[in-house]
């Protein structure tokens, strides 16, 4: 495959990623608490800053995973690139929990609202 491909693949995955992660970033920490779903409580600026550095890092993490397995094509032992795949792989998953970090804290927002008022 070619490097410009590769390049390619790598950026457009990059971006998407980005644009997911903000999409949720914008449900989770601006549309939920102005609907009161997900009131604002006292650990709302350290759950934003742990969002933000999740997601980008994650995207970084994702489109690195990508490249990895793209570029595990040319290895030429099969070992190695069964390895090199695997890596990739792996560091691709790590990726996906930085972006979907916004999710956690959604879901536990919500269940811990919906707790709230069953117990009372």
């Amino acid at each position: 495959m070619s490097s410009a491909l590769v390049n390619e693949a790598v950026r457009r995955d990059f971006f998407i990623c980005l644009g997911i992660w903000l999409s949720l970033e914008m449900l989770v920490f601006g549309v939920l608490p102005l609907v009161g779903l997900a009131p604002l409580g006292s650990d709302f600026i350290l759950l934003l800053t742990a969002s933000l550095v999740l997601g980008i890092v994650g995207a970084v993490l994702l489109s690195f995973g990508v490249w990895m397995g793209l570029k595990s094509r040319a290895a030429g032992d099969r070992l190695l690139r069964f390895f090199v795949r695997l890596l990739g792989q792996l560091t691709s998953w790590l990726g996906l929990l930085g972006i979907a970090f916004p999710l956690l804290v959604m879901s536990i927002g919500i269940f811990t609202n919906v707790f709230s008022i069953l117990i009372r």
